[in-house]
């Protein structure tokens, strides 16, 4: 689309307390989930049947978590989708995105994990996205052992800081999800410096424009960039 000229009702800055990662990330995922697979998780896209329907599963999820764990408590995001492996099996995506570091965060996957099991069975996984600052973070289990039993629970964990060392390689990607990284990351980075983050919303913005994708793809980027 070429060189864009930044009208400044069009360039918003928002500070560190009211920027608010989740509800953008939801959007996104529903409306470009087949490319959030593969960019995040890529083995697991290679064995879903992308021809057959998706449904995310919103209220069923609300249903169950709600009966489950009190209402500060929620999950992002619940699909379904179909398997190829010649059996026609169904999967139930459990999807959580995480921008900060919370203690109780392991056993909170692990509740809503067995809510699902309680009742979709086996059929369910859970993904985890770590949009926080701390490289040390990096949750991917909760265990507890007691006298006579134990349990280990496992769950799939991506942690956006580590794209930072990956930028070029973002940058050449043609996944949107490339573009959604790179989005958080400068948010996370310019949280305390307006100037900082004038000039990184509108270098994003150029590298949109420049990209030359469809219309509705482009839109949805704007919209979560923004």
């Amino acid at each position: 689309m070429g060189e864009y000229s930044y009208p400044k009702n069009h360039i918003i800055i928002k500070s560190a307390t009211t920027l608010e990662f989740d509800n953008p990330w939801k959007d996104i995922i529903e409306r470009r989930f087949a490319d959030f697979t593969k960019f995040f998780f890529p083995q697991l896209a290679k064995k879903i049947d992308w021809h057959k329907p998706i449904e995310f599963l919103d209220q069923e999820l609300s249903k169950i978590i709600r009966e489950a764990v009190n209402k500060s408590r929620r999950v992002d995001k619940l699909v379904k989708v179909w398997l190829l492996d010649g059996q026609e099996t169904i999967l139930y995506i459990h999807i959580e995105i995480q921008s900060q570091k919370q203690s109780g965060f392991p056993k909170r996957v692990f509740i809503y994990h067995y809510r699902l099991f309680d009742s979709y069975g086996p059929c369910v996984t859970s993904l985890v996205i770590l949009g926080d600052d701390n490289p040390d973070w990096r949750p991917d289990r909760y265990q507890y052992q007691m006298p006579g039993s134990q349990l280990s629970f496992r769950f799939t964990a991506v942690k956006l800081w580590d794209y930072l060392k990956q930028m070029e390689r973002l940058k050449k990607s043609r996944n949107p999800f490339a573009l959604v990284v790179r989005t958080h990351l400068l948010g996370l980075q310019t949280r305390h410096s307006p100037t900082q983050r004038l000039d990184g919303k509108k270098a994003l913005l150029q590298a949109l424009y420049d990209s030359n994708l469809p219309e509705p793809l482009f839109f949805d980027l704007y919209v979560f960039l923004d």
